[in-house]
């Protein structure tokens, strides 16, 4: 009955209290929607970044042409920790130069297999080797280099001397990664050995769970040949992780601050409601009403008030959620390396997130009601 009483003495006609709880709806609201778009972000891009490139990369030195990675004595080295993992990729590429009628630029020229740029239609890269090699270029190469399917290309590069060669454009992609692919043209593995002796630079290592992907690196790191290196795709697309680092912050920091804002919002419609009732308070004092009797008063007060809104900016938060996986909204894949705003609900997540506000609310509200409930407060005349 006392709880019920002071909830209505204020109203909803008490503008301050309509500012502070719209303040507390849409606080929530933000943080909830940045946490889903933060998960979404790394979830997709990590997951995209994983499917073509692997979990785990080894390659020897960028700058040795005398080291090369043996299939055979890899494939023996990954035996004791198989189990771990799914499959494994032998890939090779090589720089070469792209000879244009408007001036020369450098290229790389790559093979593709089964798991490497797996959405490449690997039929179309069938070549009538030594006629005409057929070639998978990105959207953005092409651009570059004014070419459409059907047009032809020529790599110079080196051996023990310099050789020319004619690539056919047969199939264009959409990119992947622009600062890589807007160098990359990619051929079949048949025809990429056809052009040289199999020296292989890179092995693609995908794992079947990603939780052990440190203990793979370490064993990698012990028993692997000199000259061979084994990087987590964290490190080798280290310029990708660092924007998605910088992404997280600039989402954690906003989130704060919306944070504190409504933990601010939620102080001052606790310290409304104390005023509001402080009558009521002194009769409970004259009673012989403990002051810890008079905190958990004032705590299921406020949490009567505000579990509604909170409860609301959940449910209003997961509509939102259901709306940008339903709808997609575009965003610049050059910039964010995928198409649309991702979303992703991580159920723990979403549970620590109310229990923080929750948690934050118990602990102002009982700081803010101890100090208030002193004796010199309660006696002071306040109107």
């Amino acid at each position: 009955m006392i709880i019920k009483l002071i909830s209505n003495r204020i109203i909803t006609k008490n503008i301050y209290y309509a500012i502070a709880k719209t303040g507390i709806f849409i606080g929530v609201i933000c943080f909830l929607i940045s946490k889903f778009i933060i998960n979404g972000f790394f979830d997709e891009v990590d997951k995209k970044t994983r499917k073509i490139s692997g979990d785990i990369i080894l390659r020897t030195d960028y700058f040795s042409n005398e080291i090369f990675i043996n299939p055979s004595e890899i494939e023996k080295i990954l035996e004791p920790i198989k189990k771990d993992l799914s499959h494994c990729s032998f890939i090779s590429y090589k720089s070469v130069i792209l000879l244009q009628k408007n001036g020369n630029s450098a290229a790389i020229l790559g093979e593709v297999d089964t798991h490497s740029y797996y959405f490449i239609d690997k039929k179309k890269l069938k070549s009538d080797y030594p006629q005409k090699i057929k070639a998978a270029v990105s959207e953005s190469f092409a651009k570059a280099n004014s070419l459409s399917i059907g047009d032809t290309i020529t790599v110079a590069y080196f051996t023990d001397e310099l050789i020319n060669k004619k690539l056919e454009i047969s199939e264009l992609y959409k990119n992947v990664f622009f600062d890589i692919d807007e160098k990359l043209i990619l051929i079949s593995k048949e025809d990429y050995k056809s052009l040289e002796e199999d020296y292989i630079k890179t092995c693609k290592i995908f794992i079947k769970q990603k939780k052990n992907e440190k203990q793979v690196l370490k064993y990698l790191s012990k028993n692997l040949p000199e000259g061979i290196n084994a990087y987590s795709i964290k490190d080798e697309y280290s310029n990708i992780y660092d924007w998605l680092n910088i992404l997280k912050k600039s989402l954690t920091d906003f989130s704060m601050i919306i944070f504190f804002i409504t933990i601010l919002n939620i102080f001052i419609v606790g310290i409304m409601l104390f005023l509001e009732s402080l009558h009521i308070f002194r009769m409970l004092l004259i009673f012989g009403a403990t002051k810890i009797i008079m905190i958990k008063i004032i705590i299921k007060v406020v949490f009567r008030t505000f579990y509604k809104i909170i409860l609301y900016a959940n449910i209003f938060s997961v509509s939102i959620f259901l709306f940008l996986k339903r709808f997609s909204i575009p965003v610049n894949r050059e910039v964010y390396y995928i198409d649309k705003i991702p979303v992703k609900i991580f159920l723990e997540d979403f549970f620590i997130v109310n229990a923080v506000y929750f948690l934050s609310i118990l602990s102002i509200v009982s700081i803010s009601a101890w100090i208030l409930f002193s004796e010199k407060i309660l006696s002071r005349k306040i109107w």
